[in-house]
Formats: structure tokens, sequence, C-alpha cells
């Protein structure tokens, strides 16, 4: 530390700085698990532990220092990214190594993801299907939007039963202060690697209010889902571009296909923390 802070200012930060280590990561795409880091050689930690034997030493300090949250009352989702009350933090079994612990967990979740093998996604490849290639307006929030926004889809242009169906390009993303804006993941992957040289992925979900009511200059902003799109068509090898119109969701998405992924998770040999 640098200057004149205090004794209980520095705790925070390290404490802070610790949390960071434990679940989440440094840098571009933290949330799925880029950037995890170990601390080596830590200096005045405040008897916090920063490296661990194997898997279960982890395990057991994080499940001891998340267990407060367990004891707080469950109100109203927070407005920002955090713990609370709703949380989960799982943990995978140990792999040999950091990279292999990073590919399972990435595979597992795009499989999840995938409309060929849920449900939910299966709705949602045929809401956005239906409105980039019939202009059908969705009545139905995409439920896959919960796991943040943008989320962009893209159909090649196909041959279906002596019709072609155009190239199609479309996304869900939040309207902010009529500008296209973003909405970060609930759901953050952490890499966590041990002194006998295993490691495994730390899935954290920490769901907030999906669109929470803020406030610029006094006045009330307001967020909304928005859905858009366009068709590529070639004319006499031009494209031809055709906008789709932009319609707005009444409703956020719900949780529910985020937390059955970390029911999967649980069903697959991962251990709850929180």
């Amino acid at each position: 530390f640098v200057g004149s802070l205090d004794q209980n200012d520095r705790e925070k930060i390290l404490r802070a700085f610790w949390a960071l280590a434990m679940f989440g990561g440094l840098g571009a795409r933290s949330r799925r698990g880029f950037g995890s880091f170990k601390v080596n050689s830590p200096e005045n930690s405040y008897d916090l532990p920063f490296s661990f034997a194997e898997r279960q030493d982890y395990f057991k300090n994080m499940k001891a220092a998340l267990g407060e949250i367990k004891k707080t009352r469950k109100g109203s989702l927070p407005k920002h990214t955090c713990f609370s009350p709703y949380s989960r933090v799982v943990i995978s079994p140990a792999a040999s190594s950091a990279q292999k612990a990073w590919q399972k967990i990435g595979k597992q979740f795009k499989d999840y993801r995938d409309y060929k093998h849920n449900l939910d996604a299966k709705n949602d490849h045929d809401l956005m299907m239906d409105y980039l290639w019939h202009g059908t307006a969705p009545k139905t929030t995409p439920t896959r939007a919960a796991f943040g926004l943008p989320h962009n889809y893209f159909f090649k242009k196909k041959d279906i039963a002596g019709q072609v169906r155009p190239e199609l390009k479309g996304g869900v993303d939040l309207l902010q202060e009529g500008k296209a804006g973003r909405r970060a993941s609930p759901v953050m992957m952490h890499i966590q690697k041990f002194a006998d040289g295993q490691a495994s992925a730390v899935v954290s979900y920490l769901p907030a209010q999906f669109t929470p009511e803020t406030e610029k200059h006094g006045e009330k902003v307001m967020q909304r889902l928005r859905i858009s799109g366009v068709q590529q068509e070639c004319v006499k090898g031009k494209k031809n571009i055709l906008f789709k119109q932009k319609p707005n969701f009444k409703e956020p998405p719900t949780f529910s296909m985020v937390e059955g992924f970390i029911e999967e998770l649980i069903n697959n040999s991962h251990e709850a923390i929180l």
C-alpha cells in the first residue's frame, strides 16, 4: 500500500482483492474463466488464505468464508451484482490441470445453452428464427438473455424445400437511453489451482435486478430489452439488406435457465459451496 490509508481501509481493500483471487479474474472475459490468477507469496494478508494444498482445503475455507451469507434474510434482488442470500457457488471435481478444468466447464456451459440439447434454448432459437424469417414479433422474452446481453444469432443461407432462406442475423440487446447497451452475465467462472498441481472450476451465480431503475441528472433512466435483425439476400451479386423492426420486450427474462445450469452442474458431481 502507498499513502496514508488507515488499517481498516487497508483490510477492506485486501479482503476485496482476496475475493477477486478466490472467485474472479482480471481483464476481458474474466466472467468466463479468463484472467484467473493465484497469489504465491502474500504479505500482511490478515490471515486470509491465498493458497490451498488441494481441492478439499479450498472447499472448506470458502464454505466457512461465505457461511454468513446464508444467515442473511432474503429480500428483493440487489440492484447490482454482489453476493446475496440468492447467490450460489459450486466447485467442480479436481482436474489434472487448470487448462483441463477450464475446458470442461466451458464445454458444459456451451452444451447447456445449445438449442440441440436444451428445450429453453430451442424455444429461443425458434423465436428468433420466426422473427427474422417470417417477421413474427416475439410474445415472450428469450430465456437465454438472462446469461447476459447482447446475445447474437446467426443463421446461414439454406435451401428449404426448394425455397431459399437468406442469411439471417439478429440479436437481443438492452436499450439504454435510446442506445444499445450491455448487461453483464450473473454467472462467473474462476479456475482455482492447488498446490498438488490439480485445479477446479468454481462457478458463482450472483443474480441481481436485470433492468434496475436508475437515475441520471435526477431523472429516471428506463432500460428495456430489444430484439433486432437483418436479412441479407444476394441479388445479382449484390447484398440487399432488409432491416427488421425493433420491438421491445415488456418484461426482463427470468433466471430460471441460469438456475437450471447450476442444478445441472450439481447433478454432474459439482459440490455446493454456497
